[in-house]
């Protein structure tokens, strides 16, 4: 049996679940693919799997950015203030 290039090696993750969801799509029902290997309920769990760690990940590297733009600001307010107290 003929393999079939995907081409997953460059793409982004997110282009990747997209595409693993398409497949699904594409097979489910199929009677050309009866029995798809790997079974259509393995990829559609994978693909959720990565998404949810994705999305977590995204998550968590956006409340650090937070986190040190606080610590940022809070530093330049609280250097301003001692300057203003400084030169009183």
């Amino acid at each position: 049996m003929s393999r079939i290039k995907l081409n997953f090696k460059r793409l982004p993750l997110t282009e990747k679940i997209a595409r693993a969801r398409q497949i699904v799509t594409a097979l489910t029902g199929n009677a050309d693919f009866p029995t798809p290997m790997p079974p259509l309920i393995a990829l559609t769990t994978a693909s959720d799997e990565a998404d949810a760690a994705f999305n977590e990940a995204q998550q968590a590297r956006q409340t650090a950015k937070e986190m040190r733009f606080r610590q940022l600001v809070g530093g330049a307010a609280q250097l301003a203030t001692v300057s203003c107290l400084m030169y009183r």
